[in-house]
Formats: structure tokens, C-alpha cells, sequence
């Protein structure tokens, strides 16, 4: 292995003292940075106001409405991302900026007020509070309540930045309850939509149902045991008339259906004739039973004298002629009643869907009916300012040290960027130097053995022009470092 190749610690402090003093200037230019970061960087400090959600003191027993309906989601997390496009929307950060006079730099350059919100916009932060390890044994603990999260503002005025940060607590309150009021509202007229718009269904089943039962009337299910006796009841009045039709009984008088028919005027005239004597025999012509047979006496005979062919007196022959056409009349009942048994399942199976349906909207119209009133009693509490509240929980932090920049972070970040940057230069100076640096190098180009060599004394010739470049080069980066830190610095603020 040659001289040029192999690797050694003295070789290596070798380079660095070859270029120490390009070292030194790397040191200097990067103690000079940092400084100057440190000095000239504005200080932003941060404000923050905590939030918490109050929930409704009405209790769930009166209002559920939370279970009956999922339009307000019930977590802070669920809402916060909606609740944040809302609070911090352009007009209100505009508002912010004429208010406070932020950023009175860009202000004063003309800068439109929609550019500096937006720069606002990146100062805020909304954090929802998670979970931190505490104490031993090892155990999670919350660093806030549930419900809650942290928004932050920062600004190079502390004082500023806590009224800011004030604001948009306050704006972050107000939008939640805009939009509780507004969504209670929504939702109220969609269930009340929706409330309409089954009991408009339900009526117009409730007619369909109307008009089928006009339309099936006597062939229903609920017709089904009417019809039935009905059947019954003329079939035996049809087997009544078929028995009277075979003959008459022994006094001449028609039977129908196992009864006798009513005797003629002319033959109760002798009976009550006769009745009439055993009552004079018992009583005078006052008693009210005498009187009463008297007048049926006199009725009859009356009756007797008008018609000439009593209807009690009927020949067989007529009772024959009003019986038959009172047969083919109970015949066409029994065949129509038979009919519409006939045609009652096919009936039941339509009746049924819309009794099914009807039965279904009306579940459906009661569960929707609660729920609207239970959305109208919820508004009713959001509008009055006893729902769920979002409200501070203590008082808005006035900062006493920035957030940004941290002086022994910038100063452990500039240590290490200027360390890094003084041992590197002398290497690129090193390997981009093309003189012969050992024997062997000189030997490897031309061939020629080095017989001597005068021992290193330093830098002797030139070594103003040196130092000058070095300096040079360092006052030239410091130079550029500083415009690019200052530029920096200034679009902060």
C-alpha cells in the first residue's frame, strides 16, 4: 500500500492543519451565523385557549334526542374539522387583521388582506389532547378532560397573540352554536318532511283500503262467517219450501217449513164469537177483556167484508205459485253467497298487503312522529343556550417565552452545522488541490524517485495572499448567510 493510499490519524490531522486556517474561518463564519440567528430571528410567542364541551343539563330521559337521530355527531373530534373550516374562514381572519393590524409590514406594503389571513391561518393550530404516560408503575393518564382541545395562535406580540387567540375562542363558541341551532333546525324540518309525507301514504292506503272493501264488499275475510250462516239459514229456508210444496196438511192450511200458515178471518169468527159469551157470562160489557174481544170481532168482520179471497184461505194450487219464485230467489242467494265465498282467498291475499303496509307506515309514522318531537324539544334547548356549549376552561395563557426559535435549539443546530462544515472544507481544499502533496505522488507521475525533500516550514511564500483569500471567503459567506437569515427572518414577520 502507497502513501496516497493508506489511512492514518496523522494523515488525517495532517489535512486539517494543511488547511486550518480555512477551518478557522468555517468556525468563525459559523459561530457569526448563529449569532446572528439568535439575535436577529423574531420571537413568536403562543397563546392558547382551552375548550371544553358543556354538555346539555337537561337530562336524557326528557331529550334522547342524540340516540333518536345521528345528524350532530356527539364526540368533539367528530365535529372539529367542520367546526374549524367555519370559525377560522377567511372573513373572520380578515376581521382579525383590520382589528389588531396584524402583520403591519405586509399592511403598510400593500399586501391584500386575503394573503395576510391566510398567513394567520398557518399561525393557528387546533389540537385535540391525547393520552401521555404518567407516573411508575406505568399508567396513562389524560392531560385534559374529554371533549376537549387546545387552539393555539402565535405572534411575535405576546399581548396580541392572546387577544387573537381570545377571538377565536370566542369564534370557535359562536360557531358551535350557529351550527347546533342550525342543524337543529335541518333536522327538525326533514323529520317533520318525513312525518308528512308517511301520514300522506297512510291516508292514501287508507282510501285504496276504502275502495277495495266498496269493491269486495260481502266477499272480505271478515265476511267469510256471515256468509256462511247466511248459506245455512237459506238453505234451510229452501228445504222448508220444498217440504211445504209436497202438500197440505189436514185442515186445508199450507205448511212452510215445519209452521202453519195463519188461519182466514172467517175462521176466527167463531172462536172469538164464543169467547166473547163466556166473558158476558162473567163480566159486563165494561170489562176491558170484553171490550178488547169486541173490537177484534168487529176488526174482523170488517176485514171479512173487503176481501173477498182472504189470504188465509188460499188454495194450494196459489200457495204453489208464491212459493216457487220465492225458491229460485233463495237458489240465486245461496249461488251468489257460494260466489263470493268462492272469491274470498283470492281477496284476503290483496287485502292483506295493504293491511301489511298500512301497518308498517303507521310504526314507521310513530317512531318518526317521537323523533320529531324529540328534535323540536332538543332545538327548543339549543335555542334557549342549554345544549351542548363549548366554553373555556380557564383563561386564555399570556406566553412569557417564545415558542419559536429556541435559542439553545438554534445554538445546538448551529454547533453541529458549523462542526460539520469545519471539518469538511479541508478536505474539499485537500482532494481538490492538484500540487504534489507526498513522494510518491510525484514518483507515480513522472516515474522519477525523490532523492529529498525540504521539510514542511509552513505556508512561507504567499502566505498574506492566503490569509487574505481565507478571510476573504469567510466574510463572503457570512456575507451571503446573513441577506439569506435576514430575507428569512423578515417574511416572518
Amino acid at each position: 500500500m502507497t502513501d496516497s493510499t493508506s489511512f492514518s490519524i496523522a494523515g488525517q490531522l495532517d489535512i486539517i492543519c494543511r488547511h486550518k486556517l480555512a477551518a478557522l474561518c468555517a468556525v468563525a463564519v459559523g459561530v457569526g451565523l448563529t449569532v446572528l440567528a439568535v439575535v436577529a430571528l423574531p420571537r413568536f410567542y403562543g397563546s392558547s385557549a382551552t375548550l371544553v364541551v358543556q354538555r346539555t343539563a337537561v337530562p336524557s330521559a326528557y331529550i334522547d334526542f342524540s340516540q333518536k337521530t345521528s345528524t350532530t355527531p356527539s364526540k368533539v373530534e367528530d365535529r372539529l374539522e367542520r367546526l374549524s373550516r367555519a370559525a377560522l374562514s377567511r372573513g373572520n381572519l380578515i376581521q382579525l387583521v383590520e382589528r389588531y393590524q396584524l402583520y403591519p409590514a405586509d399592511l403598510h406594503s400593500g399586501v391584500a388582506p386575503s394573503l395576510i389571513a391566510e398567513k394567520i391561518a398557518k399561525s393557528v393550530s387546533v389540537v385535540v389532547p391525547g393520552m401521555i404516560m404518567q407516573g411508575a408503575p406505568v399508567m396513562w393518564e389524560r392531560t385534559l378532560p374529554p371533549d376537549s382541545f387546545v387552539v393555539t395562535f402565535e405572534y411575535f406580540d405576546p399581548v396580541l397573540a392572546r387577544r387573537v387567540s381570545s377571538d377565536i375562542a370566542n369564534l370557535f363558541i359562536d360557531e358551535n352554536q350557529r351550527q347546533q341551532t342550525q342543524d337543529a333546525e335541518a333536522t327538525t324540518k326533514l323529520l317533520d318532511d318525513q312525518v308528512s309525507a308517511t301520514l300522506a301514504r297512510i291516508k292514501l292506503l287508507d282510501e285504496r283500503i276504502r275502495v277495495l272493501k266498496e269493491r269486495y264488499r260481502g266477499s272480505l275475510p271478515e265476511d267469510l262467517e256471515s256468509n256462511r250462516r247466511a248459506v245455512s239459514s237459506l238453505r234451510a229456508q229452501l228445504q222448508g219450501i220444498d217440504v211445504a210444496l209436497v202438500g197440505v196438511d189436514g185442515k186445508g192450511t199450507v205448511s212452510v217449513a215445519g209452521e202453519k200458515l195463519p188461519k182466514s178471518p172467517a175462521d176466527e169468527l167463531p172462536a172469538l164469537k164464543t169467547q166473547l159469551a163466556d166473558l158476558r157470562a162473567l163480566y159486563s160489557d165494561d170489562y176491558p177483556d170484553v171490550r178488547a174481544v169486541k173490537a177484534q170481532i168487529a176488526a174482523l168482520e170488517s176485514e171479512t167484508s173487503r176481501s173477498a179471497l182472504p189470504a188465509a184461505a188460499m188454495t194450494a194450487s196459489a200457495q204453489e205459485q208464491r212459493l216457487i219464485p220465492e225458491k229460485s230467489s233463495i237458489e240465486s242467494q245461496i249461488n251468489d253467497l257460494e260466489a263470493k265465498i268462492a272469491r274470498i282467498p283470492a281477496h284476503e291475499q290483496e287485502f292483506s298487503r295493504l293491511v301489511d303496509d298500512r301497518t308498517a307506515l303507521t310504526a314507521q309514522y310513530h317512531l318518526l312522529l317521537d323523533s320529531l318531537l324529540a328534535a323540536q324539544m332538543y332545538r327548543e334547548v339549543v335555542e334557549k343556550g342549554k345544549g351542548d356549549r363549548l366554553v373555556l376552561l380557564g383563561p386564555v395563557t399570556l406566553p412569557t417565552q417564545p415558542d419559536f426559535p429556541k435559542s439553545s435549539q438554534v445554538c445546538a443546530v448551529g454547533a453541529a452545522i458549523t462542526l460539520l462544515f469545519a471539518l469538511t472544507l479541508p478536505y474539499v481544499l485537500y482532494f481538490t488541490d492538484t500540487s504534489f502533496k507526498t513522494p510518491g505522488e510525484f514518483h507515480e507521475e513522472y516515474g522519477v524517485s525523490v532523492l529529498a525533500t525540504i521539510p514542511e516550514f509552513g505556508e512561507i511564500s504567499g502566505s498574506r495572499a492566503g490569509i487574505f483569500g481565507g478571510v476573504s471567503f469567510a466574510i463572503l459567506v457570512f456575507v451571503a448567510g446573513a441577506c439569506a437569515l435576514l430575507a428569512y427572518a423578515h417574511s416572518l414577520i
